[in-house]
Parts: C-alpha cells; sequence; structure tokens
C-alpha cells in the first residue's frame, strides 16, 4: 500500500499539490489523471523519495517514506519514466543490469522476459537491439515488460500509454491491469482520458493557481 497524506510540494516558488490525500491499494490501478505541469511526475517523485514533500508525509505500508528510508523501498518499487535516457545501451545490458541477473539465472530469467514480450507484442529479436533505435512505443512497452519480470511489490508508471499506436493501445492496457492483478500496487499518472476510465480509482489533478 502506498498513502500520501496532507501532503503539499512546492517546485520553484509554485504549488504543484497542496493538502493531498490518497491510498493506492494492492490488487488495484490507482490513476493520478491531469494535464501537463500539474504536478503528476513529481508526485511519482516524491513517493520514490527523491523529492520531499514540503509538508504531510507518504508511506508504504504505514512506513514513512524519508531520507533514510527511501533507497529501502525504491528496491521494492519498479518505475517506468516518461522519458527514456538509455542512450545507446544495448536492450539486453540494460535488462540484465536492471534485474542483477547472476549466470545461472540468465536464460530462465529471459525466457520470462519473452514471456511478457509475447503479452506486449515486442519481437523477441529486439533483445540484441540498441535501445534507443527501437520506436518510441516499443522502447515504452519494453520498460513495462522489465516492470513485469522485476519481483517488486510497487509498480509506478509515468504516462504509460502516452507512446503507444492505437493497435498497441489496448494490449498496453490490459498489461498493466494484469500486474495489478498479480497482487501488485500499480500507481500511474496520465493526460490520458481513456486511459484513465480504466482505473480502480481516480485522482484528479489540477494545474494551482
Amino acid at each position: 500500500m502506498l498513502e500520501i497524506k496532507d501532503a503539499t510540494l512546492i517546485v520553484n516558488g509554485k504549488t504543484l499539490f497542496n493538502d493531498l490525500s490518497f491510498v493506492a491499494l494492492d490488487q488495484q490501478v490507482t490513476c493520478v489523471y491531469g494535464g501537463r505541469g500539474c504536478g503528476k511526475t513529481s508526485l511519482l517523485e516524491a513517493f520514490l523519495g527523491l523529492r520531499p514533500v514540503d509538508s504531510g508525509y507518504l508511506t508504504v505500508d504505514g512506513e514513512l517514506i524519508d531520507t533514510l528510508s527511501a533507497p529501502f523501498f525504491r528496491k521494492q518499487m519498479a518505475y517506468v519514466p516518461q522519458t527514456f535516457p538509455f542512450g545507446t545501451q544495448r536492450v539486453s545490458d540494460l535488462f540484465e543490469m536492471l534485474v542483477g541477473l547472476k549466470n545461472d539465472s540468465t536464460e530462465y530469467t529471459q525466457q520470462q522476459l519473452l514471456s511478457q514480450w509475447r503479452l506486449l507484442a515486442i519481437d523477441k529479436g529486439h533483445y540484441d537491439a540498441v535501445f534507443n533505435e527501437l520506436p518510441d512505443d516499443v522502447q515504452q512497452r519494453t520498460l513495462l515488460s522489465f516492470a513485469g519480470v522485476l519481483t517488486r511489490q510497487m509498480i509506478l508508471l509515468d504516462e504509460p500509454t502516452r507512446c503507444q499506436q492505437p493497435e498497441t493501445w489496448a494490449m498496453t492496457v490490459d498489461y498493466i491491469k494484469r500486474l495489478a492483478e498479480q497482487g501488485k500496487v500499480v500507481l500511474l499518472t496520465t493526460s490520458d482520458e481513456n486511459l484513465a476510465r480504466q482505473a480502480n480509482r481516480l485522482i484528479s489533478f489540477h494545474l494551482q493557481e
């Protein structure tokens, strides 16, 4: 369970959210919906312990997220960002770095990944491709598949359908729902109204005046 309680966040003199409270539960997709610049990404950064709130607090299963605890809690989270700053790394190298593969588990874990790729219509030949040479929609679904393989209880997704084409949007949403059905906490942000409608719980964000 992720919780934010009575929280205010001010960045560069601008209040992104004020007196915000909600809970994201296991087995549910919780969606924060709003336009650009309203603080959605900053909210995820706060849950990751990368951007402290100015008042209020955030917790994981009732335990406070602060400077000391944040590195521990990040090990329980999988985060898919809105942009993909991975340069010329190959997909295989990026995956093996993220999941911390050891020689005796590489083949098994690769098979787990490829089973996720079948759900997301990702060609297995992309495993040895340079990440930033893949189309944006494939990059996004590839990172989502990494989250599916990682044994993390909490999945944080920033605009997870932003790059998707009409023919891949539905399978991406179905995959996100599947992650929640596996007992995980799924917290996502979006400006996609259709995605927001698919969530179990919806929190609407508005740009503060």
